[in-house]
């Protein structure tokens, strides 16, 4: 599942049962990185605080992991970084180097 630069966020809406996919979450065997991350909604949205601080307790929770996960894909040269220059005279960009490393 994690030889693809790929994240994959569970959203757990309703009463669960969620303890299996949290320790599916913690302890999926045989991957390269963390690519998993399981988020219970109904637990965020439950708790009596204003909408606005649920809806970004929910945001942060999703995307938590993306940032270390991206990082993980380049280091294992599963995703390579593409660079993109802009030329602001031509108003156009030039991109460099290969998007992914899946190519044959």
């Amino acid at each position: 599942m994690s030889a693809y630069p790929l994240s994959i966020i569970l959203v757990g809406v309703g009463d669960g049962p969620w303890d299996m996919m949290k320790e599916f979450d913690d302890n999926i065997p045989e991957r390269d990185f963390d690519n998993f991350e399981f988020v219970n909604f109904t637990e965020i949205m439950s708790k009596k605080v204003d909408s606005t601080r649920k809806e970004t307790e929910f945001a942060l929770a999703a995307l938590k992991e993306i940032p270390t996960q991206f990082l993980k894909t380049i280091e294992l040269g599963i995703l390579r970084l593409v660079v993109v220059v802009v030329d602001k005279a031509l108003n156009s960009a030039t991109f460099a180097g290969a998007q992914s490393g899946l190519e044959g």
